[in-house]
């Protein structure tokens, strides 16, 4: 009995103070509208800065990529290998050494044409390289080499890239020497020439001999 006069007590009061609880449910209403704008906000703001986020890594996958290595070739010259790692073509290469490491190399042709590309741009594709040869071999046998050093730059897109790089090229890891297959027969085939040509040698000596032996025959 108690819970229906409470009940019939709050209708009442209800019915009394119309306008106050109108006001009421306005403000909760309102509060309840900024929340929900509030929270839409927030989520329109979180969804942004992920696709943004996205953008960005795979805008960083699909970049193009150089990375530099300590090059040999041909057991004849040393130099730098230029790498493109990433996914997309590397537009307007500058390569930059460091003024101290072409220094180092004295008076070579290969100091000259270091100092002659300087400013010269060049694109490496996709898995591609670019080798910049700065000695013959007798560069390892230089003493106190200085640290190939320098700077890459590139782009992609009209977003520009730049990779610093450190090769201590003194205390670079020993470089041994195999033969290849094709090495091996381009040493062959030298070796019968050279053969062949002493066999021509001796045969016309031979057929020279001879000839003088007749000749001397028929004067007697």
């Amino acid at each position: 009995m108690s819970f229906l006069t409470g009940l019939a007590k709050f209708f009442e009061l209800l019915n009394s103070n119309s306008g106050g609880l109108t006001f009421l449910i306005t403000v909760v209403y309102v509060v309840a509208t900024i929340a929900i704008c509030i929270a839409n906000i927030q989520s329109a703001n979180a969804s942004k800065k992920q696709l943004e986020e996205m953008q960005k890594q795979y805008a960083e996958e699909n970049r193009p990529h150089i990375e530099v290595e300590f090059l040999f070739e041909r057991r004849s010259f040393y130099g730098l290998r230029f790498i493109n790692h990433g996914k997309s073509t590397a537009q307007n290469v500058e390569i930059q050494l460091s003024d101290a490491f072409i220094d180092s190399l004295g008076s070579t042709n290969f100091a000259e044409l270091l100092k002659k590309q300087k400013g010269k741009k060049c694109v490496i594709g996709v898995d591609q390289h670019y080798d910049l040869l700065f000695a013959n071999d007798t560069y390892i046998q230089l003493p106190n080499k200085v640290p190939a050093t320098g700077t890459v730059y590139y782009e992609d897109n009209g977003v520009n890239y730049q990779s610093e790089f450190d090769i201590d090229t003194e205390h670079y890891a020993t470089i041994f020497f195999f033969e290849s297959d094709e090495e091996k027969l381009l040493k062959e085939m030298k070796n019968q020439t050279a053969e062949l040509k002493r066999m021509k040698e001796s045969i016309r000596a031979i057929a020279q001999n001879t000839k003088q032996f007749n000749t001397t025959e028929e004067s007697e």
